[in-house]
């Protein structure tokens, strides 16, 4: 049977192995990557919390790139700031060396003038300063949101304050506002006083803001004066409200008993309430009795009586009641004793009457001027009593009942007349003769609102209804303004002083004469659109001013001839109705040929401005721009023929006698050209021209470049062919063309104008040839050809000719006869010669020789010289060398208009451009009235009252603007009042006539340094406008400190969490290295037992199988401590 043999060690190690071999491979893996957790087995509680740790970092990775950001926006906005806070120095400094007199108006015209560009450059600054496409200060950079941590709402708000010339405020600490309140009176029934429905404060509520606080103010039907200048105190605005009312009465027909009650609660009879006043009057004219009547009740009622100050005096006809509380005075139960009669057909007659009017607080009527007061739309509103106790009847036929307006019209400053034209007035059915209507316009916003009329009997009468008469309406005010100090162009606004304009009104604009505006049209109607009540902008359509679109006002710009209207001597520049002056800044447009020492679309300054015409000054350099000619260049040699005598000058702007200067820029000069000489263009063809001396004069010969000039008698050598140049410049080969000169005679063998090639050049001597390698020309002696019949008669020959006195010529007749007295081929001496008559002698002199014809043959004289004593050249085939010339012009530039354009102003400096509203219109409603108005014992009809309640006026106080406004639209013009009373540089309080109408805020962008009184003042806003630069820059470095403080929190927040990431993470090398030590020893330990513990059961086996081969008793084999032995036998 089989055997085995086994022991348990193998087993014991081979299991403690596997798991001692996982902790080396983990110990390598956390020693070789340096990460202690790999996966969540590994410490899972710890993965997660590294896991937030991981998430807080990058959170705060991010935080710290978004400060860094907001970081770089500050110091780009400081950047700004630094230059705006030189630029705001820099004005500070022109401001004070302009408060002196010691500066002319010249250097005070570029203070002014340097100190409106800083200005504009410290808006441009500001509007300007950007990161990325964000504005930092212009002001709209505020409450920008920066993260700060890791989370949703770890921000910080941070804002930048603006600094464009408009943000730089001075408040001024010596103006008052006050704004007014419009008193009013109301009559019992107040049909008749729809025009106090306009100017009263309605019962509704005002919206009023103050410099402390805002609020509204609830407003009740009739409420006082004082109860609303109460309810202004009471809400804490920053501004002083009082109140007093005052009424006037007037006009009392005639003498008679008077009496009123004061402080009624109603007007109805049988109310017993308030204090009766009564006073007998015995003459209209003097109503003290009535004025010592109320004022022994004043304790009673409250109001005190005064004789009336009308026009500057004292006018007893008229009593002011005054309520100095500013509570209602209410006048009710008006009673004349005796009574008047009891029956009349004219409403006016017969009856005692007296009137009440409402007064403002000064006491002055309501549509008269009040130095005072800055007038809203306040009228002279009146409440007619008379007597009680009587009956009218009233017959009136075909009068005007109404009056429609069809049109409103606009631009009124007051309310314009009303007249009715044609129709005839017939009488009434009392047989009274007829009447025109009577009517007024109510203006409501600058605007006929209504028209009405005061009394019934205004509506006119005895009118055919059948043919209504028609209306004429003025015309609204011709309002001026400066086209040139009053337009901002930068925003298309014009300032209209009181202009009386809303949003939507029809305005016709008229340049006076002068320089229509750019984008505007003479005669053209615009609509408006309202800034306030000075401040305009225009809209070609109602529709456009409502939506805003306003249209551009582009700056001037003038036109002017770049040939006619420049003056190269002067350096002035001519343009028709300019309206530079000096200072200004002007854009050079150019309209073909730029101008030279001028650049296209460059700025300069206008100087030296003398009627139309203006120089210019360069704004680098600070000089007057030389105006120079136009200058064009040509090549000497390839650009001028001297045979045609013309010049080809590529693109040239010559106009036929335009006068150059020729220039040969240092070299040499054309041939019949002299350098620096003016010369006139003529001939002008294409790019080429010919020029003369003279103006309109021939063209000028251009001869080719001079090479060697000799004379034709006694230079030439007729034997040898030569021909002598002293100082001649040819060479062998040269191409030259031979030339007389004025017209002289060709030497024989030559041709003039013919081209020959030199030979043979020895010296100042030369040969030519026709061709470059062709035959010597022979040069042969001069000769004169005749007819033998018809050119000789006695003594003359008759031939053109060079000869002279003494001349030896030899006679030919050719192969003809010679003529009677000659003998052909004999030698004789020119005896005479004067033009073309020759006449011969024989050699040994004596006299002429006499002649015969002979046939008609051609004969000829033949002297012994080349030709006559005269210059004749060869030259060269240019009349230049290859270098570039130059023509200059008279003038500027070419016939084409240029321009310059205004950088900063509109127009003229001269007020005479206007706007004028449209022309209101109406129609009217005719009618009849033929009935009677009874006016009994309590039964008041329209006009004629027994109450009036008297409202007064409020007056409110602020250092600062008083801004109104509500939901009803003609509640606003219940208040008015934007005049500022003031203290003055010498501490005088300005009051009445002295009164100006200023604005409290003041900015850096009104900074006038034009006068020492302005500079004075604008010292205060240029500080205003560094104390706003100091408190920008100071928010620009408190918040950029605040971002540096959070980024070095971020940053400290963000090494504690990575380290706490870190140490949750990496490894622990010491104990690793020791694990994976320990570990390595414990393997190489377990498999040294394994082998030992796999050895001996080798070797029993091999015994085993070795007794079983040799049949031994296993039994001898003895186990002891776990191994095996022999034991002996």
């Amino acid at each position: 049977m089989p055997i085995s043999v086994s022991n348990g060690l193998g087993k014991l190690v081979s299991a403690n192995l596997t798991p001692n071999q996982r902790n080396i491979e983990e110990s390598i893996q956390k020693l070789t990557t340096g990460v202690r957790i790999h996966k969540g087995a590994d410490d899972a509680a710890s993965m997660h919390l590294a896991s937030k740790f991981e998430s807080h970092v990058k959170g705060l990775t991010v935080t710290i790139s978004n400060q860094k950001d907001a970081l770089a926006a500050l110091y780009t906005a400081e950047g700004g700031i630094n230059k705006i806070g030189n630029l705001l120095q820099n004005m500070r400094e022109l401001a004070v060396q302009s408060q002196t007199d010691t500066i002319d108006n010249l250097q005070r015209e570029l203070l002014v003038a340097k100190s409106d560009a800083i200005k504009l450059e410290i808006t441009r600054i500001a509007q300007n300063t950007k990161f990325g496409d964000t504005k930092l200060l212009d002001g709209t950079y505020q409450n920008k949101s920066i993260q700060v941590g890791k989370n949703s709402f770890d921000t910080l708000d941070i804002s930048i304050g603006g600094v464009t010339g408009n943000d730089m405020i001075f408040l001024r600490n010596d103006l008052i506002q006050r704004v007014y309140s419009t008193p009013y009176i109301i009559g019992q029934t107040e049909t008749s006083l729809q025009t106090s429905n306009k100017n009263k404060i309605q019962a509704n509520s005002i919206f009023i803001d103050g410099f402390q606080n805002n609020a509204t103010i609830a407003i009740d039907a009739g409420m006082q004066a004082s109860e609303f200048a109460n309810r202004v105190h009471i809400a804490g605005l920053g501004i002083e409200a009082s109140a007093v009312t005052k009424a006037q009465l007037f006009g009392m027909a005639q003498a008679s008993n008077i009496s009123f009650k004061l402080g009624a609660n109603s007007a109805n009879n049988s109310d017993a309430s308030g204090v009766t006043i009564s006073a007998s009057i015995t003459d209209p004219n003097d109503l003290n009795p009535l004025v010592e009547a109320v004022n022994l009740k004043t304790l009673q009622t409250g109001v005190s009586a005064e004789i009336s100050i009308i026009a500057g005096s004292a006018d007893s006809s008229a009593i002011t009641l005054t309520q100095a509380d500013g509570a209602n005075i209410f006048i009710s139960h008006m009673d004349f004793t005796p009574n008047g009669p009891s029956h009349s057909n004219n409403a006016a007659s017969n009856q005692n009457e007296i009137f009440a009017r409402s007064l403002d607080k000064d006491g002055v009527r309501a549509d008269t001027a009040n130095a005072n007061l800055s007038r809203g739309i306040g009228t002279d509103e009146i409440v007619r009593f008379i007597d009680k106790d009587r009956n009218i009847h009233v017959d009136q036929e075909g009068g005007v009942v109404s009056v429609t307006v069809t049109e409103k019209g606009s631009g009124y400053s007051s309310a314009p007349s009303v007249t009715f034209n044609g129709n005839s007035f017939s009488t009434d059915a009392s047989g009274a003769v007829g009447a025109r209507a009577n009517y007024s316009a109510n203006l409501v916003n600058g605007k006929v609102d209504t028209i009405t009329r005061a009394t019934l009997a205004n509506r006119g009468r005895g009118y055919d209804l059948g043919a209504p008469p028609t209306i004429a309406i003025s015309a609204p005010p011709v309002q001026n303004f400066n086209a040139r100090t009053s337009i901002n162009i930068a925003n298309d606004r014009i300032t209209l002083n009181s202009h009386n304009f809303e949003t939507g009104d029809p305005l016709t604009y008229r340049n006076g004469g002068g320089t229509t505006l750019s984008g505007l049209v003479n005669g053209r109607e615009y609509f408006a659109i309202k800034h306030d009540n000075n401040t305009i902008s225009l809209a070609s359509t109602k529709a456009g001013a409502l939506a805003n679109n306003s249209l551009d006002l582009a700056p001037a710009s003038h036109a002017f001839n770049a040939r006619s209207n420049v003056s190269v001597t002067n350096d002035t520049i001519q343009a028709s109705n300019h309206n530079f002056a000096n200072g200004d800044r002007v854009t050079y447009t150019s309209g073909g040929r730029t101008l030279r020492n001028f650049t296209d679309g460059d700025d300069y300054i206008v100087r030296n401005v003398s009627g139309s015409t203006f120089k210019l000054e360069n704004i680098t350099s600070g000089n007057i721009v030389n105006i120079e000619g136009m200058q064009d260049s040509f090549n000497a040699q390839n650009n001028v023929n001297h045979t045609t005598n013309r010049i080809s000058v590529t693109g040239h702007n010559f106009t036929n006698n335009d006068k150059v200067t020729y220039s040969a820029g240092g070299g040499a000069a054309i041939g019949g050209l002299v350098n620096g000489q003016d010369y006139y263009v003529r001939s002008i063809s294409g790019d080429t021209i010919q020029l003369s001396a003279t103006s309109f004069g021939s063209a000028i010969d251009i001869i080719a470049r001079d090479t060697g000039s000799f004379n034709a008698s006694s230079n030439v050598d007729l034997l040898n062919n030569k021909i002598t140049a002293a100082g001649h410049s040819l060479s062998n080969g040269d191409q030259v063309t031979y030339t007389t000169n004025s017209g002289g005679t060709a030497i024989r063998g030559l041709t003039a104008g013919q081209t020959y090639y030199v030979r043979n050049v020895a010296g100042n001597t030369f040969q030519v040839s026709q061709t470059p390698a062709g035959s010597i020309v022979d040069l042969l002696p001069e000769q004169s050809s005749f007819n033998a019949a018809t050119n000789v008669s006695g003594l003359n020959i008759f031939t053109n000719n060079k000869f002279s006195v003494g001349d030896i010529v030899t006679y030919s007749a050719g192969s003809g006869t010679a003529i009677g007295g000659l003998v052909d081929n004999t030698n004789y001496r020119i005896q005479y010669v004067s033009g073309s008559i020759v006449r011969l002698q024989n050699l040994g002199g004596g006299p002429a020789i006499s002649l015969t014809a002979g046939s008609s043959e051609t004969h000829t004289l033949t002297g012994q010289n080349s030709g006559s004593s005269e210059t004749h050249s060869f030259n060269g085939a240019y009349a230049g060398e290859n270098e570039t010339h130059t023509f200059t012009n008279e003038y500027a530039g070419p016939s084409e208009n240029h321009s310059f354009k205004s950088t900063q102003y509109a127009g003229h400096n001269t007020p005479s451009q206007t706007f004028q509203g449209r022309t209101a219109t109406a129609t009217p409603v005719m009618g009849e009235d033929d009935v009677p108005d009874p006016i009994y014992y309590n039964d008041i009809t329209q006009d004629y009252e027994r109450a009036a309640l008297i409202v007064g006026t409020v007056t409110m106080e602020s250092p600062q603007t008083i801004r109104i406004a509500s939901d009803n639209s003609t509640e606003k013009a219940g208040f008015f009042g934007t005049a500022y009373s003031y203290i003055d540089a010498e501490g005088n309080a300005a009051g009445n006539s002295d009164l100006v109408t200023v604005s409290p805020i003041k900015t850096v962008n009104d900074v006038d340094i034009s006068t020492i009184n302005n500079a004075r003042k604008s010292l205060d806003y240029i500080d205003a406008g560094i104390d706003q630069f100091i408190k920008v820059g100071n928010e620009i470095s408190v918040n950029a400190s605040r971002i540096s403080s959070a980024i070095t929190s971020t940053l400290n927040n963000m090494i504690h969490a990575e380290g706490e990431f870190s140490s949750l993470l990496s490894t622990d090398y010491a104990i690793e290295t020791t694990t994976f030590t320990v570990s390595s020893m414990i393997k190489e330990t377990s498999l040294a037992l394994l082998a030992q513990a796999n050895a001996p059961k080798k070797a029993v086996n091999t015994l085993i199988s070795n007794v079983m081969e040799n049949q031994w008793d296993p039994t001898f084999f003895l186990v002891q401590g776990g191994g095996y032995r022999y034991r002996n036998i």
